[in-house]
C-alpha cells in the first residue's frame, strides 16, 4: 500500500560532542594510508586505479577530479586493490587518492593517501564511441559491429505471396496475402497491394464486422500475435478501414484499408514506427475471408505488391493466378460448350456437336398408270448428330388413298426402322387402327416380332391430293445418334388422272428447324378396257340407262369410255318400300320436333324420307311438364368460398346453378351471395413490449373493439384462460397474439407481439479501489438492462446499514469523508426501473480498511559521531512507509539542506565536514 510522506515538524539539533553537547577537538584513528599507487588500462574514458594490498585496511575510500577542477567525485566501501573509473574525459589529466578504513563503521581510518595523476588518450573513436574500435555505420546508417553486438543490415528483400481460396470465375474466394523478412533487413514503413482485375464485396459490412484473421510474428519469433480482422469503420460503398485486434487482449495491433479500385482491388497498410529501421525478423499471414470476388469471366489475375522499407527502399514484386470458369459440364476450365442444339458437348462429355438439320427424303410410287392403284414407298435417314425430327408432313397436290375398301385390322404395307446408327432395326407392318371417316385413317407401325406399336401416323385424303401426318415420340434429348425410316404403303394409293403428281415432305426438327423437299411424278393414262360397279338403293323404283327397275338385283351396261376403251358398268340395286314410325316423348316446357317447337302436350305428324330414302310418316305423342326456379341468399366470411351444385364461389355476386326436379325438368337456383369484409386484427403493446419485473406490458387491439365480437388471446401454449378482453395485461415474457370471432362467426388471429420482461441479477466483479484515509472507488461490472445502481455501506460489525449511495450511473463511485483507519463493507443492486421498484437481490459484501495517517517520529538521537560520519536514529512509527530526512551545518542557509529518504528507522552519513556542527530533521 502506497504511503504518503509528509515532513513532521521536529526538528533536531545536533552537535559533534564527544560525552558532552559541545564541540570537542577530533583526533585521527590508527589506520595505514594506501600506498603503491598506479594506473592501468588508460583509454579515452576509463582507467584502472591500482594499489597496494594491506590486510589491516577493511574498505577504501576513492576520490578523483580532473585537474584544475575544484570538485572531487567519490567511491565508497571500495574493496580489494583496483577500481574501474568510467564516463572520463579524453585527452584530459586527472588526480586521485586513496583513504583506508580499518572498521566496518568507519570508526578508524587514514587520512588520505599522496596523490597520484594520470592522462586519459586520445585514440580516434568508432562510431559506438569506443577508442580504436572496429564499429562502423552500415548501409541503413546503423553503427554496428565492434562492441556494439550487432549485425550490419542485408538489403531489403521481403518475401509475398498473394494466394486465393479459389480460382472459380465469379465465385468469391479467400484471400490471403503472406509477406517476411529475414533479420536485419529494413524495416517495411508501408505496403501496397493491388490486383488488375476481381473486387471485394462491402455491401452490407458494418463497424466490428469480422471478416478474417491474421498472424503477426516479429523480433524474430519472440512475438507471436493471432489476431481476429473487423471493420474499424466504413469510407464509402467501395472502401473500409480494417482494424487487426489481439484473440486475448483485444488490443489493436495496426490498421490498413482496403478498396475496389481502377478494376481491381487495392490494399495500403503502413507499419508504426519502432524508433528503430531494421528488423529483428517478422511475417504476417492476413487472411480476409469470402470477400474477393473473382472475375466473370476466365482470365489471369496479376497481384502486384509495393512495398517501401524506412529507408526508402522500394521492393515491387508481381505474382498471377489463372481463374478458370466451370464449362457448362461444370468442369472448372473444361473446353466443353452449348451447340446450336443448346446442348452441352467436346470436353470431357464425350458428345460432339449437333450438325445442321437435313435429312435424306425420297418418295416413289410403283407405277405412273392413271388412275390406278399404286405402292407408295417414303424414305427419312438423318446423320448422326443432326437434331431430332418432331413432326413430319407429306402432302400431294392430287392423288388419293383407297380409304373407302380399307378396314380396321387390314395390313396395308410395311416398314423398316433403324435407329442408333445402325444398332437397332425394326421390321414392322402398317396395321389400319382406326377408320375416322372415308377420307381418314390412323395406322400403327407393329413390330413383326414382339408386336410392339413403335408409332403411328394419320393418312388422309384432302380432295385433291393425300396427306400422311406422323410425330416422333420425344426420347430425352433433341439429337440422333442415326436413324432410317423407310416406309412402303402397299397398293392402296390411287394415282391421279394424266398430270403431274407433286409430294412435298415438310420436316420440323425438335429445335425448330424445317426442311422442305418436293418430289414430282408424271402420270399417264394406257388405254385398257374399264369397268365400274355402282350399288344404289331406291324406293319402289329406279331409271338407268334408259330401263325402269322395279326390283332389287345385279345389272350390267357395256358402253364406250372417255379414251374410246370398253367400260362395263354394273349396277346392283336395292328397291325399298316406304315406312311409318310412333314416337312418345316427355319434355319440359317446349320441345322441338321436325323444325316445329311445340309447348303443349298432344299427339302430331310428321311426312319425311327414311333411312332407306323411301317416305317415312312419324307420329309424335308429347308430354309437356314445367320448370321450377329458387332465389338462395347466402353470406359468408372473407376468404371462404360457397359450394352448389358442384361448382364454389368465392366473390360477392348473383349467380345461376340449374338442377333437376322430380319430374326431370329444371330448377333454376338464383343464389344472391355476400361475402363479408376482410377481418384484420393488430395489436399493440405498452412500452415496445419492454418491462421490469414486477411490472406489466399491456396489450391493445389497435382500432375499435365491437363489444359484439368475442375475443380470446393466445401465447405459445395456446389459448390463455379466461383472457377474452380486448385488452390483455402481459407479466411474463412470449409471444402473444389475438383471435377475433364476429357475430357472423368469422375469425382473424393478429400476428404475434413480442413482450419481454426484465429481470436484472446483482453486480459481479466487485472491488474497491484508491483507498485512502478519507476517501475510497467502489467498482463492479456493468449488468446487462440495468438503468442505475444502489449501493449501501457501514462500518463493520455496525447493525445497520448508515451509508446509502442511490442512483449511480456507470461501473464505479468514490465515497469521501470516510473515517481514517475503519473497516468499512458495502453491497451493491442493480435497479431495473428508474424508481428503483424492480431490482435485484444485494450483492456479496466487500471490505475494504481506510488507511491510517503518519505520525511525528520521537525519541531522535544521534550515535557513532566519528570525524567524518554519525548515525541518525529515532522511534519507528507504526504503518509508516518511509522516512525523509534532511539535514545541513547551523552555520548555513535553509537551502543547504541534504535530502535523503529511507524504510528503516536509522541513517548512516558519510562525508561530514570534520570539527562541524550540523542539525538534522525526519
Amino acid at each position: 500500500m502506497n504511503k504518503r510522506i509528509t515532513f513532521l515538524g521536529l526538528f533536531v539539533w545536533v552537535f559533534i560532542l564527544i560525552g558532552s553537547l559541545k564541540p570537542v577537538d577530533l583526533f585521527a584513528q590508527s589506520c595505514p594510508v594506501a600506498s603503491g599507487l598506479s594506473v592501468s588500462n588508460v583509454s579515452n574514458f576509463s582507467v584502472t586505479l591500482n594499489w597496494n594490498f594491506n590486510s589491516d585496511v577493511d574498505n577504501y575510500r576513492v576520490r578523483y577530479k580532473e585537474v584544475g577542477t575544484a570538485s572531487w567525485f567519490f567511491e565508497h566501501n571500495v574493496v580489494g586493490t583496483n577500481l574501474d573509473i568510467n564516463n572520463l574525459s579524453s585527452n584530459s589529466q586527472y588526480i586521485w587518492q586513496l583513504k583506508s578504513f580499518c572498521s566496518t563503521g568507519g570508526s578508524s581510518n587514514s587520512s588520505w593517501s599522496i596523490a597520484d595523476t594520470f592522462s586519459t588518450a586520445n585514440y580516434p573513436l568508432d562510431c559506438f564511441n569506443t577508442p580504436n574500435g572496429n564499429a562502423f555505420l552500415d548501409s541503413c546508417g546503423n553503427c554496428v559491429g565492434g562492441s556494439t553486438g550487432n549485425q550490419p543490415c542485408i538489403d531489403f528483400t521481403p518475401s509475398v505471396s498473394i494466394t486465393l481460396s479459389t480460382l472459380q470465375c465469379d465465385t468469391p474466394a479467400d484471400i490471403t496475402f503472406t509477406f517476411s523478412q529475414d533479420a536485419n533487413e529494413p524495416d517495411i514503413a508501408s505496403s501496397i497491394f493491388s490486383s488488375d482485375a476481381g473486387s471485394f464485396n462491402l455491401t452490407n459490412l458494418n463497424t466490428n464486422d469480422i471478416i478474417g484473421t491474421s498472424i503477426i510474428t516479429a523480433g524474430g519469433g519472440y512475438i507471436n500475435v493471432n489476431t481476429t480482422l473487423m471493420v474499424d469503420f466504413v469510407i464509402n460503398t467501395d472502401k473500409i478501414s480494417v482494424k487487426a485486434v489481439d484473440d486475448i487482449t483485444g488490443q489493436i495491433y495496426g490498421t490498413f484499408t482496403i478498396e475496389n479500385f481502377n478494376g481491381g482491388v487495392l490494399v495500403i497498410a503502413s507499419s508504426l514506427p519502432d524508433n528503430n529501421n531494421v528488423t529483428n525478423g517478422n511475417s504476417q499471414i492476413i487472411n480476409i475471408n469470402n470477400l474477393f470476388i473473382n472475375p466473370a469471366t476466365a482470365q489471369v489475375i496479376t497481384f502486384t505488391s509495393t512495398i517501401n522499407s524506412e529507408l526508402s527502399d522500394v521492393d515491387v514484386q508481381t505474382s498471377s493466378e489463372n481463374i478458370l470458369c466451370l464449362d457448362c459440364n461444370n468442369d472448372l476450365g473444361g473446353g466443353a460448350f452449348i451447340d446450336s442444339c443448346g446442348n452441352c458437348v467436346g470436353g470431357n462429355t464425350g458428345d460432339v456437336p449437333c450438325i445442321p438439320f437435313s435429312p435424306d427424303v425420297s418418295v416413289s410410287i410403283s407405277n405412273t398408270d392413271c388412275d390406278s392403284l399404286s405402292s407408295l414407298t417414303i424414305s427419312v435417314s438423318q446423320d448422326p448428330n443432326e437434331p431430332d425430327m418432331s413432326t413430319s408432313l407429306f402432302v400431294s397436290n392430287v392423288g388419293s388413298f383407297n380409304i373407302s375398301n380399307m378396314n380396321v385390322g387390314d395390313i396395308i404395307g410395311s416398314a423398316v426402322m433403324i435407329a442408333g446408327n445402325g444398332a437397332n432395326t425394326f421390321n414392322t407392318e402398317l396395321i389400319v387402327t382406326t377408320i375416322v371417316s372415308s377420307n381418314q385413317a390412323i395406322v400403327q407401325s407393329q413390330d413383326i416380332n414382339t408386336g410392339i406399336v413403335l408409332g403411328s401416323f394419320t393418312i388422309s385424303n384432302t380432295n385433291p391430293g393425300v396427306n400422311i401426318f406422323a410425330q416422333t415420340i420425344p426420347d430425352g434429348n433433341n439429337v440422333t445418334s442415326g436413324n432410317s425410316q423407310t416406309v412402303i404403303f402397299d397398293n392402296v394409293f390411287v394415282n391421279p388422272s394424266a398430270g403431274n403428281l407433286i409430294f412435298t415432305s415438310t420436316i420440323n426438327s425438335e429445335i425448330g428447324d424445317q426442311d422442305i423437299q418436293n418430289f414430282p411424278f408424271n402420270i399417264v393414262c394406257l388405254c385398257n378396257p374399264t369397268s365400274s360397279t355402282t350399288d344404289v338403293t331406291e324406293c319402289d323404283s329406279y331409271d338407268w340407262n334408259g330401263t325402269t327397275y322395279t326390283t332389287s338385283g345385279s345389272y350390267t351396261y357395256v358402253t364406250t369410255n372417255a379414251l374410246g376403251c370398253d367400260s362395263t358398268a354394273t349396277l346392283n340395286l336395292t328397291i325399298n318400300g316406304s315406312t311409318s314410325s310412333t314416337t312418345d316423348v316427355t319434355e319440359c316446357d317446349s320441345y322441338d320436333w321436325n323444325g316445329t317447337t311445340y309447348t303443349t302436350s298432344g299427339s302430331y305428324t310428321y311426312v319425311t324420307t327414311n333411312a332407306s330414302g323411301c317416305d317415312s310418316t312419324a307420329t309424335l305423342n308429347l308430354t309437356i311438364n314445367g320448370s321450377t326456379s329458387l332465389i338462395n341468399n347466402q353470406t359468408i366470411c372473407f376468404g371462404e368460398s360457397y359450394s352448389i351444385n358442384g361448382n364454389s364461389y368465392s366473390a360477392s355476386g348473383n349467380y345461376s346453378d340449374t338442377l333437376y326436379s322430380q319430374n326431370g325438368c329444371d330448377s333454376i337456383v338464383l343464389t344472391n351471395l355476400t361475402i363479408l369484409p376482410e377481418l384484420i386484427i393488430s395489436v399493440n403493446a405498452s412500452n415496445s413490449g419492454v418491462a421490469c419485473l414486477g411490472s406489466s406490458v399491456t396489450l391493445t387491439m389497435n382500432g375499435f373493439a365491437s363489444p359484439n365480437n368475442t375475443y380470446q388471446w393466445n401465447d405459445s401454449n395456446g389459448a390463455i384462460s379466461g383472457a377474452t378482453a380486448s385488452t390483455y395485461v402481459a407479466t411474463a415474457t412470449g409471444t402473444y397474439s389475438l383471435t377475433v370471432t364476429t357475430p357472423a362467426g368469422c375469425t382473424s388471429t393478429s400476428s404475434g407481439v413480442s413482450v419481454t420482461i426484465i429481470s436484472v441479477t446483482p453486480p459481479t466483479g466487485l472491488s474497491t479501489s484508491n483507498i485512502q484515509v478519507d476517501r475510497a472507488t467502489m467498482n463492479w461490472s456493468a449488468v446487462a438492462d440495468a438503468h442505475h445502481y444502489d449501493i449501501r455501506m457501514r462500518v463493520q460489525g455496525s447493525s445497520s446499514w448508515t451509508i446509502a449511495l442511490n442512483n449511480l450511473f456507470g461501473t464505479s463511485k468514490e465515497k469521501l469523508n470516510l473515517t481514517s483507519s475503519t473497516d468499512y463493507e458495502w453491497q451493491i443492486r442493480s435497479a431495473c426501473s428508474t424508481d428503483s421498484s424492480s431490482v435485484s437481490s444485494w450483492s456479496s459484501t466487500q471490505t475494504f480498511t481506510t488507511a491510517t495517517p503518519c505520525t511525528v517520529p520521537q525519541n531522535t538521537s544521534t550515535s557513532s559521531i566519528t570525524l567524518t560520519e554519525a548515525t541518525l536514529g529515532w522511534d519507528a512509527v507504526t504503518g509508516a512507509w518511509g522516512y525523509i530526512i534532511r539535514y545541513k551545518k547551523t552555520n548555513q542557509g535553509f537551502g543547504s539542506f541534504v535530502f535523503d529518504t529511507v524504510n528503516t528507522n536509522t541513517l548512516s552519513l558519510t562525508g561530514l565536514s570534520s570539527s562541524s556542527n550540523y542539525h538534522w530533521q525526519v
